[in-house]
């Protein structure tokens, strides 16, 4: 407990942070009227003998659609993952039960319930989802008022799935963003140690990318930028070397994650250089030289990641083992691929920021010499992030492999994920 406050003290986060933003979200779920509810049938014979028999049957149902629901969305990054990790989200979906953690048994549920209406196309299955989603959120922010829950995996773990729901059947306009806010404040609230092992590792790896994005999307700094976020990468790496877990490819991508999440505090650096006037010269020359370093950083994983997906793609090459690991080969080569783009589209951004400061120098030059128009459309571009983010990534012919790859509008939550962030597709928002 004593861990927990100095994390909340150190980040700015802390419960009566974080309850707020998750009151807004809870107040964003109305009830349906009752002409809307979902109507169930008559008791069977089975439900009134043994009414806890039925009610656990359907809870385990519920759990083997919510894994349905993970093969379906994340085919590639679950599988990437799922031999490197302590704790994946099929364990938690099969063995997580608990009075303390309420929240997550119906986020669970929630999932597995709009899974199955989607597939078989049952809207009262939908509906019915979109009440456990109301209870589990309920749940959640009783867990967050509760200093002895608020920092609990469980948690952190309701909190994911619920801003998941809202990716996929949102209860409104841009509603996960606000999820994946509170998101945040979890994290920093728990500190980086809790997330190199265990099923905190599992949290972070599945959800760091859409923080980026909701970073990007804000134009605000990522708390993933902070140095000792950055340095567990080598304890999480230390940890899956000792457990003969480790690959190449994967090492590549973490360290190309933590300089892809500077690319969010860059983009807001660079806004307020160009917005404020005048703005100190070292400061501007500090910016350039992060920038810089980030980019030759990303280049030099590039070249790396480049050459390594390339060879393991020969598929009698000896090296591919210590490249790939225990991945299954369809599924690194997806993995590699997407999280080139990222790496690509992150140099992309910088490049232009860079090059955004460097007209910055010149329009303040020629306006000294009252040459240069002082309301130059140019400024324009850096006034909202989104555009910035969206012009930059461009548009891209990836598609998912296999047979789960779905169509439709949900397709962005993998390629956003292996992408760490920076894929082309835009998420509703």
């Amino acid at each position: 407990m004593k861990r927990v406050q100095n994390a909340s003290a150190a980040s700015g986060w802390g419960p009566n942070a974080l309850a707020p933003t998750l009151a807004k979200a809870v107040h964003a779920v109305s009830p349906y009227p009752t002409k809307s509810r979902v109507h169930l049938p008559h008791a069977s014979i089975d439900e009134t003998v043994s009414p806890k028999l039925v009610a656990g049957a359907l809870d385990q149902q519920y759990r083997e659609w919510f894994c349905a629901f993970i093969d379906a969305h994340f085919p590639v990054s679950t599988y990437a993952y799922i031999s490197r990790i302590d704790v994946n989200w099929f364990n938690v979906a099969r063995n997580h039960e608990g009075s303390s953690g309420k929240a997550l048994d119906w986020a669970l549920r929630s999932l597995g319930s709009l899974h199955i209406g989607r597939v078989h196309d049952n809207e009262g299955q939908v509906m019915a989802s979109r009440e456990m989603y109301g209870r589990a959120l309920r749940h959640l922010f009783w867990s967050i008022n509760k200093p002895s829950l608020v920092a609990a995996d469980e948690t952190l773990a309701a909190a994911i799935l619920l801003g998941g729901y809202e990716m996929v059947n949102p209860t409104g306009q841009g509603t996960w963003l606000l999820h994946s806010r509170g998101i945040s404040g979890l994290f920093c609230l728990r500190g980086p140690q809790a997330h190199v092992r265990g099923l905190g590792r599992n949290l972070l790896a599945s959800f760091r990318g859409f923080l980026v994005f909701e970073a990007l999307t804000r134009g605000e700094a990522c708390f993933l930028e902070r140095q000792e976020w950055r340095a567990i990468t080598s304890d999480t790496i230390k940890a899956e070397q000792q457990l003969g877990k480790a690959c190449r490819l994967c090492e590549l991508i973490e360290y190309a994650f933590y300089e892809i999440a500077q690319c969010p505090g860059f983009l807001a650096s660079t806004r307020a250089v160009v917005a404020y006037s005048p703005t100190k010269n070292m400061t501007k020359k500090h910016l350039i030289y992060r920038m810089t370093r980030c980019q030759k950083a990303l280049r030099d994983l590039q070249s790396q990641l480049s050459t390594g997906v390339r060879v393991a793609r020969q598929s009698n090459n000896p090296e591919n083992g210590s490249f790939i690991g225990l991945i299954p080969p369809s599924v690194a080569d997806t993995l590699g691929v997407f999280s080139l783009e990222g790496v690509s589209s992150a140099i992309a951004l910088i490049q232009q920021l860079l090059s955004v400061l460097e007209s910055d120098r010149t329009r303040r030059t020629m306006k000294s010499l009252s040459v240069f128009p002082a309301n130059d459309s140019i400024w324009n571009l850096v006034k909202d992030s989104t555009v910035i983010a969206r012009m930059t990534r461009g548009r891209s012919n990836l598609q998912l492999a296999g047979p789960q790859a779905q169509e439709g509008s949900e397709t962005w939550l993998d390629p956003l994920c292996m992408s760490m962030g920076m894929q082309a597709a835009i998420p509703p928002i």
